[in-house]
């Protein structure tokens, strides 16, 4: 339980959030099969001047040998695995993207602007997306339900159809 308190606490920097322990125990990542089930469930709702955002919930399957993970601003999860590949979901907290869904191979500009541009990560040294290097020789997926995003950054073609297999089973709420 303790792992994702850190990093939910730092990731009200922008709003004003008021929470307690049980709320952030709506947080979950378990074993379950052959992969990882992480849900976020949240009712905290978050405060910027004097607009009030409720956090969307969602369940997603991961790959195992998870080996860092990040929640910044209750909208924004990064999942980080060996060899800088990464999944990051971005919600759309604050409903101003364009709702629509599809998925597609992104171009070069799009990975970075998504990346620069939508992501909010805790600039943490260990693992940061924002930091890291494209890689041409991998693979690169991007999937959009209503304004969320989810981005399969420098994956190994060798693993790209499980990892893919496993996210498209995503449900937000």
């Amino acid at each position: 339980m303790y792992k994702f308190v850190f990093p939910l606490l730092i990731g009200c920097i922008g709003f004003n959030c008021n929470f307690t322990l049980a709320q952030i125990n709506q947080i979950k990542l378990k074993k379950y099969n052959e992969h990882l089930f992480f849900s976020y469930n949240s009712n905290v709702k978050l405060t910027m001047d004097k607009e009030t955002f409720e956090p969307i919930s969602f369940r997603i399957e991961l790959p195992q040998r998870l080996q860092y993970r990040e929640i910044a601003n209750s909208s924004d999860f990064g999942f980080y695995y060996k060899f800088n590949q990464v999944i990051f979901v971005s919600t759309d907290i604050l409903k101003k993207r364009t709702k629509i869904d599809t998925c597609y191979i992104p171009s070069e500009k799009e990975i970075k602007n998504l990346i620069n541009n939508y992501f909010i990560t805790n600039y943490t040294p260990k693992l940061n997306i924002k930091e890291m290097q494209l890689k041409r020789n991998r693979k690169h997926f991007v999937i959009k339900k209503g304004g969320n995003i989810i981005l399969l950054f420098n994956i190994k073609k060798q693993k790209f159809k499980y990892y893919l297999s496993l996210v498209k089973k995503n449900n937000f709420k």
